[in-house]
């Protein structure tokens, strides 16, 4: 937790820090909780001077310590905010940890990472959560970052989440993209991508609530609309 802190995916880091140090090196410090391990180097980098894991080994180093709802978004995060790390770069170094005393917490890291497999990636933590509830809702598996075209094939918007062939879209209103400063552009886009034939339903932060169930029922009621009951 101590490198989730450091990397920006945690805002608060442990009161007494977590280090890591070869095996056989000794473990006695009183001011640092001290872990030993094999560590190969494409899994150690430098944050503000300070030799820490590498986003994709400290995820592999927290899958066995965290609950599977906490596991889910700090991968979320971590994938989101981390610029080049992919699914398969935490995997690979998954296996490069297997050199090592062998470790659990395979199995839910990789359920974590089963929404950033495809070669599109969600816009946002949010997002990924959102693809996960639709899922559960029993609707089709939706597209994600939809390109919407005028008349001269020119891209006017991107629908967050939805499905291209019903005209049916989903967009994440999270404060960080859509702040009052943006609602004019907001709105001038809305009608544009409306006016294309598309059905837009908008979700925030309290839709992914559990057993919240409004933005369940409006995309629903989109799908019906367009002739098909799916939830």
């Amino acid at each position: 937790m101590t490198a989730a802190a450091l990397h920006g995916l945690i805002s608060t880091a442990p009161a007494l820090p977590h280090v890591t140090v070869p095996f056989g090196a000794s473990t006695r410090n009183p001011n640092a909780v001290v872990h030993r391990a094999r560590m190969h180097p494409l899994d150690v980098t430098s944050v503000d001077g300070l030799a820490a894991t590498s986003v994709a080994r400290t995820l592999v180093d927290l899958a066995a310590g965290l609950l599977p709802v906490r596991l889910k978004r700090l991968v979320d995060t971590a994938m989101h905010r981390s610029p080049g790390l992919t699914s398969q770069g935490v995997e690979t170094a998954w296996d490069r940890s297997q050199r090592g005393p062998g470790r659990h917490g395979h199995g839910a890291l990789m359920t974590a990472l089963e929404d950033w497999q495809p070669e599109i990636r969600p816009g946002s933590p949010a997002e990924a959560r959102l693809i996960r509830l639709l899922r559960q809702w029993g609707f089709p598996e939706p597209e994600r970052q939809i390109p919407v075209l005028d008349d001269h094939g020119v891209v006017i918007g991107r629908i967050d989440v939805g499905w291209g062939a019903p005209k049916i879209g989903i967009e994440y209103d999270s404060e960080e993209f859509h702040a009052e400063s943006r609602w004019a552009a907001d709105e001038r886009r809305h009608s544009q991508v409306e006016a294309r034939g598309w059905i837009l339903v908008h979700a925030d932060k309290a839709d992914l609530r559990p057993g919240v169930r409004t933005l369940q029922q409006a995309v629903d009621r989109a799908w019906a609309a367009r002739g098909r009951h799916v939830a």
